[in-house]
């Protein structure tokens, strides 16, 4: 640490100068005695002197004292509430760390549960972004602009509200429609596999996971893995066991609701009550996949699966179980309306109030949430998702001053340091392994709070090349999926970038 100038008088964390600071180290130091001699007393000596240990104490450290300064602060501070004295801490040490903030602490109507983790995030991280996301005023680059422009199409629910359900029955189309609401619904011109490919090439995974990412036996290289699908209820023990069927009537209750409200052409209710049935019967099984035509259409155009190509199976016995499971008498309207609720589920949040509504009610039962939340809240977390870098940008402009950054990466500088010296120090270690060691020290790739690109306004624009926002939500969330599922499939066959 240098004394004098601006490093010594700046503020830390604490509220004491970094000069403060090491003047207290100092004052703990005993500069008589010879570090290579005795280097606990030429480091601790000057504090040995000036704490005697008490009468009542047989020993006494530093830790004493920051135990006693943390009694004093218990006293008027929130964290005495949190305790719950009557307990033994021998006995149930959570109780009485925490008992006091359980049973004082309601968790909010629109949480499935609560933590002080959670408390501090909403003060700390949500409610700081939402006050940068509505600075209109804050220009410093094309993607923290984009930042603000897709926060201010989230909170324009007189737009969204006014559109109802057309921007998902536009973009249903282009897939074939959902038979189920679609009188006229084609069912020669449906092929499964590649619908299946085309939604996954704008992000939509549905009946199969594919992914691009690091090779497990070789990590420089990114390569295509493929994983058993998701389903429409969270578990599959909920269609299984008999005592979770109030979960299954719930979802069922909410897609024919999500399908009621799509009904411009007025099917009969009872076609879709069956429809929807079919859909849940059909969800408990597997369909045969054409790998072939799914993949050619979920791949970008210009990238083709060579004959040798890397493919990693997360799940092995889901895929070999395939054509033991092929779907027998099902008909392809009943695939295309599992495939096109699958899409329904997947955007109906950001469609208007009815399809947010029918949501709720549908959550409220599956995680026993009692109330939506903010729609501010919900709208940080999307553009939080989705722009994170640039959001990123925001917080630590608004809260993280470079200062601190700076400071984190000079102490691991010097751990780093100090590790490869006591290496070369080891007499029982070999020169080779010593090499090797150093070496690895020397590979570690240091994450300190941000990567250094987002605070050059160039290299983060160059992030979300491609990349366009509007007012219109909806439009918003379909152009982002297509392009994030763009970006992530063109890194197959690519060395992997370390520094993200």
């Amino acid at each position: 640490m240098e004394r004098g100038g601006d490093n010594y008088r700046e503020k830390g964390k604490g509220g004491k100068s970094h000069g403060q600071k090491a003047d207290q180290l100092l004052r703990n130091m005993d500069p008589m005695q010879d570090p290579c001699e005795n280097f606990y007393e030429y480091a601790c000596g000057g504090w040995l002197k000036d704490n005697i240990i008490p009468e009542e104490d047989f020993i006494y450290s530093t830790f004493s004292g920051l135990k006693l300064q943390l009694e004093k602060d218990l006293k008027t501070n929130r964290l005495l509430t949190f305790i719950n004295p009557d307990v033994d801490p021998c006995s149930d040490f959570y109780e009485y760390v925490c008992g006091g903030w359980s049973r004082t602490t309601v968790i909010p109507d629109d949480l499935t549960s609560h933590s002080l983790i959670v408390e501090m995030s909403e003060q700390n991280t949500l409610k700081v972004l939402k006050a940068e996301l509505e600075e209109e005023n804050d220009h410093w680059s094309n993607s923290t602009d984009m930042s603000r422009d897709m926060y201010a199409a989230c909170m324009d629910t007189d737009a969204i509200n006014a559109k109802q359900e057309a921007p998902l029955v536009d973009f249903m189309a282009m897939f074939g429609g959902w038979p189920m609401v679609t009188p006229d619904w084609n069912e020669s011109a449906f092929d499964p596999f590649a619908v299946l490919g085309k939604l996954r090439n704008v992000g939509f995974e549905i009946l199969l996971l594919m992914n691009v990412m690091p090779d497990s036996y070789n990590s420089s290289i990114n390569i295509l893995y493929l994983d058993q699908p998701t389903l429409g209820l969270s578990a599959r023990d909920y269609y299984l066991k008999p005592e979770n069927d109030k979960y299954v009537q719930a979802y069922r209750v909410y897609m024919r609701t999500s399908a009621m409200l799509l009904n411009t052409a007025a099917i009969d209710e009872a076609a879709i009550s069956k429809a929807v049935d079919d859909v849940i019967a059909f969800e408990t099984r597997i369909a045969e996949i054409d790998w072939d035509t799914y993949l050619a259409h979920a791949l970008p155009a210009d990238l083709k699966l060579e004959p040798q190509e890397k493919i990693i199976l997360k799940q092995p016995e889901f895929f070999k179980a395939f054509n033991e499971m092929l779907i027998q008498g099902v008909s392809a309207e009943v695939k295309a309306n599992y495939v096109m609720w699958r899409v329904v589920q997947s955007t109906a949040w950001n469609l208007d109030k009815r399809f947010r509504d029918a949501a709720f009610e549908y959550n409220m039962v599956v995680s026993g949430v009692q109330s939506p939340k903010a729609r501010w809240r919900d709208c940080v977390t999307v553009v939080q998702s989705k722009l994170g870098m640039a959001v990123g940008y925001i917080y630590i402009k608004a809260v993280f001053p470079e200062a601190y950054k700076a400071e984190a990466e000079k102490m691991i500088s010097y751990i780093r340091s100090a590790f490869k010296e006591i290496v070369e120090e080891l007499d029982w270690m070999t020169d080779p392994t010593k090499k090797v060691s150093q070496e690895k020290v020397d590979a570690i790739v240091e994450h300190i709070g941000y990567p250094d690109y987002i605070t050059d306004p160039v290299t983060l624009d160059a992030e979300y090349e491609g990349l366009s926002v509007s007012g219109d939500h909806f439009d918003n969330i379909i152009k982002y999926s297509q392009w994030s599922s763009l970006l992530y499939m063109t890194q197959l066959r690519k060395p992997v970038d370390e520094s993200k």
